[in-house]
C-alpha cells in the first residue's frame, strides 16, 4: 500500500472534505483509543458525536468564559503574582486537570492533591499510549504499561464514577430527581444512552480516558504556546499589552495564531476506504494512506504571507481567509475538524431553509429537530479564547508579572528571559527548568470550582 504526504494548505483541507479518507494516526493506540469518538468512522461517529455534542452549546461557553474561566485563573496566577514569578506548564496544569476530568465525568473521592497528581500522572501514561506511533520505545512495552495504568485508573477513579452515573441515571427515571440533579459530562451523557449506544464497558472507559488525556495534554500545551508567543510579541508591541485586556477579539488573534504555529499533533494520518483522488491528482487506492503535515500547512506563504513562521496576531487581518468554514481571520488547520463542520452545518441550514430538502454538503448535519431560529448571541460573545487565552490575559491584569521569569511588571530584562517562566529550559533556552519561586501549596493544590463539567476544553 502505497503512502503520501501533503504539505500545502489548500490540499490538506482539501484532504479533510474527503468522505472516502477515514482516521489513521490511532491504529497502533488501540489499547486507549480504539473505539472512541475520535477514531469511529461513518455512523457510528455520527451517533455518538451527536450526544456528546449536547454537552457543548452556545449557554455553556457563555457561562465559561464570563464566570469560571476567570475565577479559575486568578485563583492559581494570584499566588504567584504575589511571589513575583511562576512556570506556565505546572500552572495551566494545575486548572486543567480539575476541568477536563469534570467534563469527561471522572469524580475524586478524596479531593486531596496526591489524588490530583495521580490523576495526572494516569493521563500522561495514557497520552503516551496515544502517540504510540510516534514512539521511540517498544510498542508492546509501551501496550503493556497503558493497559495496567488503565487498569489502576479504572479501580481508583472510572468504576466509582460510573457507579455514581448509573444510580443517578436510574434515579431519574425512576422520578426521584429531576434532570438538572444529574451530572453534566460525557460519562453522563453514555450512561443514559447505553439502550441505543450497547457500548461494552471497556469502551465506555476508553472514551472517558480519551476525554481526560485530550483536553489536558492539548489544552495545557496550547495555554504554554499562547503565552510564549503572546509575550514575544509584546517585546516589538508594548502597546498591545493593554489590547489583550481589554479587546477579546485581539486576544482570540493571538490564541488563533498560536493554534496555527503550533497544532496539537503536527501531522493528520488518513486510510482510503474507497478511491479518492486528491486535490494535486493524486490517485489513492483502497487501503492507501496520506499524512497531512500540518506543521507546514499553517506556515504556507501563499497563505500566510512571506512571514509565515512568525506569531503575529494581526495576520487574519491582512490576509484574506481560504475558505468558506471561517466567518473572520485568517484559517488554520487542525487535527480535527469540529470548527469546519459547524460551520458547513450553517451553510446547509442557510441554503435549505426550514421545511424545505436538500442534501447534506459535509453529511453531517442530520435531521432538523426544530424549525424555530436560533437566538441571536450576545455581543462579543463570538469571541471565546478559552482557557488558552484567559491566561495570558490573566498574567498581564496581575500587575504582578509580564510573563519574565521573576520580572516586575517595569525595569530592564534580558530579552529571551520570558521563555524562563514557560518551562522551557534546555540546551540554547534560557533559565533553570521547572518551577522558579513558586509556592509549592500552589503547584500541588488542586482548583475547586462548582459545575466545572461542562466545558470544553482545547477548543
Amino acid at each position: 500500500m502505497a503512502e503520501f504526504t501533503l504539505t500545502r494548505f489548500d490540499d490538506v483541507r482539501d484532504g479533510y472534505r474527503q468522505k472516502g479518507l477515514k482516521q489513521a494516526l490511532y491504529d497502533a493506540a488501540g489499547v486507549i483509543m480504539a473505539d472512541t469518538l475520535l477514531t469511529l468512522w461513518g455512523d457510528d461517529h455520527r451517533r455518538r458525536r451527536r450526544l456528546e455534542n449536547r454537552l457543548f452549546r452556545r449557554e455553556t461557553f457563555e457561562h465559561y468564559e464570563r464566570d469560571l474561566l476567570p475565577a479559575a485563573v486568578d485563583a492559581v496566577l494570584d499566588p504567584a503574582a504575589a511571589d513575583g514569578r511562576g512556570d506556565v506548564v505546572p500552572l495551566a496544569r494545575r486548572i486543567v486537570v480539575n476541568l477536563t476530568a469534570a467534563a469527561a465525568g471522572v469524580d475524586y473521592s478524596e479531593g486531596t492533591a496526591e489524588e490530583t497528581d495521580r490523576l495526572y500522572s494516569y493521563a500522561v501514561k495514557f497520552s503516551e499510549g496515544a502517540t504510540a506511533a510516534h514512539s521511540t520505545r517498544d510498542p508492546e512495552e509501551l501496550r503493556a504499561e497503558v493497559a495496567e495504568a488503565l487498569e489502576r485508573w479504572d479501580q481508583e477513579f472510572f468504576a466509582p464514577s460510573l457507579a455514581r452515573r448509573t444510580e443517578c441515571s436510574e434515579r431519574f427515571v425512576s422520578g426521584e430527581i429531576t434532570e438538572d440533579d444529574l451530572p453534566k459530562d460525557v460519562l453522563t451523557v453514555l450512561v443514559r444512552n447505553q439502550d441505543s449506544l450497547d457500548l461494552p464497558r471497556d469502551v465506555v472507559r476508553r472514551e472517558v480516558a480519551f476525554y481526560m488525556l485530550a483536553g489536558m495534554h492539548s489544552t495545557g500545551a496550547a495555554t504554554t504556546h499562547a503565552v510564549h508567543g503572546a509575550f514575544g510579541w509584546f517585546d516589538d508591541h508594548p502597546d498591545d499589552r493593554a489590547r489583550m485586556i481589554e479587546d477579546p477579539a485581539f486576544l482570540q488573534h493571538c490564541v488563533h495564531e498560536s493554534m496555527r504555529l503550533h497544532p496539537a499533533s503536527p501531522v493528520a494520518r488518513r486510510e482510503a476506504v474507497a478511491p479518492v483522488t486528491l486535490r494535486d491528482g493524486t490517485e489513492m487506492a483502497v487501503g492507501d494512506t496520506v499524512v497531512f503535515d500540518l506543521w507546514s500547512a499553517n506556515r504556507d506563504t501563499e497563505v500566510f504571507g512571506a512571514d509565515a513562521d512568525a506569531f503575529n496576531p494581526l495576520r487574519s487581518r491582512r490576509c484574506t481567509p481560504v475558505g468558506p468554514h471561517l466567518r473572520r481571520g485568517a484559517p488554520c488547520l487542525h487535527r480535527h475538524g469540529a470548527r469546519r463542520r459547524r460551520a458547513r452545518r450553517r451553510e446547509h441550514r442557510g441554503a435549505h431553509p426550514a421545511g424545505n430538502s436538500g442534501a447534506d454538503p459535509a453529511g453531517l448535519a442530520g435531521p432538523r429537530r426544530s424549525t424555530r431560529s436560533r437566538r441571536s448571541p450576545p455581543a462579543g460573545s463570538q469571541h471565546r479564547p478559552g482557557l488558552v487565552g484567559h491566561l495570558p490575559r490573566g498574567v498581564l491584569r496581575s500587575g504582578s508579572l509580564d510573563g519574565r521569569a521573576g520580572r516586575p511588571a517595569q525595569g530592564p530584562a534580558p530579552a529571551p528571559a520570558h521563555r524562563a517562566v514557560l518551562g522551557r529550559s534546555g540546551p540554547g533556552r534560557a533559565g533553570p527548568p521547572g518551577v522558579q519561586g513558586l509556592p509549592p501549596k500552589l503547584l500541588r493544590a488542586p482548583v475547586r470550582l462548582p459545575a466545572l463539567s461542562e466545558h470544553r476544553l482545547g477548543l
